[in-house]
């Protein structure tokens, strides 16, 4: 939620934050490399390389 809220709070359409944090989210998780031991934390740490990669692709088209 605070990804999608932070996106609406920047002046992004409800419908356009949420497909974008939820793209957000399934990169940032998978940037992580989840196994059974994969903390919270680890997949925090990478929201802001999930940001820019989601941001960058909607840049190139």
């Amino acid at each position: 939620t605070g990804i999608v809220s932070a996106l609406i709070d920047s002046g992004m359409e409800i419908e356009s934050a949420a497909a974008k944090a939820a793209k957000v989210n399934r990169i940032a998780g998978s940037f992580a490399k989840p196994s059974p031991a994969t903390q919270v934390y680890d997949i925090i740490r990478q929201i802001p390389r999930a940001l820019d990669e989601v941001f960058r692709n909607e840049e190139r088209g």
